[in-house]
């Protein structure tokens, strides 16, 4: 359609139709869709580390006036996210640590206990599924081994709460902080910090959310205060 006049071309708006609901126990604060198995869906509510499992292809009900979960998974502390690991296993983050499920069996694989500190987010590397990282209300950011249990990197990356965690193209890591900071590392170089994400001066709250694009080296960053950068990690500039 670019090839038309600007008059001539059609604009294609979105349409959202919902097809099934579900009350949800608590205020919603995380919720992840499995890459692997159709419509499963885990979810975290604020006040608690649990996980709440949906199989929405299986309901019968359009619309269920009733939080009725597949499967409950029972965790300690507050809720930090979680993400789907390969062969369709849910890492889990809460305030006390990580928590690796099979979600098949209903049960606890391995915990990965924070000790003096908060974990505050949590994120599966899909190129090494035997990798995740946590970040932490020390500063810090780590590398775990699901295999060992094992920190593998341990980073003292921002000033202050590290919130947010994110793995990116190849063995990029990036981490979002309270001081508004962006903080990337390379597995393949851990003992240097690849660039740092930030505006001199500027502080807009702490990171709450970190997303890379899955067709360049762009990174989303998300602030407290509501605004929303795009960086080009690879100039360390925001483009929008």
């Amino acid at each position: 359609q670019t090839s038309l006049p600007q008059d001539e071309r059609r604009v294609v708006k979105p349409s959202v139709r919902v097809t099934q609901y579900m009350k949800h126990e608590g205020l919603m604060k995380y919720l992840t869709c499995s890459p692997q198995t159709y419509l499963l869906t885990a979810t975290q509510a604020e006040g608690s580390g649990d996980v709440l499992l949906f199989c929405v292809g299986d309901w019968q009900d359009a619309a269920n006036a009733e939080c009725r979960p597949d499967r409950h998974l029972e965790a300690p502390g507050l809720p930090a996210g979680c993400c789907w690991i390969s062969g369709g296993n849910l890492l889990s983050g809460s305030s006390v640590g990580a928590h690796l499920w099979d979600v098949e069996a209903g049960s606890l694989v391995r915990e990965f206990p924070s000790g003096d500190f908060t974990t505050t987010a949590v994120a599966s590397m899909s190129s090494s599924p035997e990798l995740f990282a946590t970040s932490g209300s020390d500063g810090h950011c780590r590398v775990w081994d699901m295999r060992t249990g094992d920190v593998v990197f341990d980073w003292d990356c921002h000033q202050g709460p590290a919130s947010c965690v994110a793995f990116g193209p190849g063995d990029l890591l990036a981490s979002g902080g309270a001081d508004s900071g962006i903080m990337l590392r390379e597995l393949r170089h851990p003992n240097r910090s690849l660039c740092s994400c930030s505006w001199d001066g500027a502080h807009f709250g702490s990171v709450s959310h970190l997303a890379w694009s899955p067709f360049s080296r762009l990174l989303a960053g998300a602030y407290a205060d509501g605004r929303m950068l795009l960086w080009d990690v690879d100039k360390a500039q925001s483009v929008s």
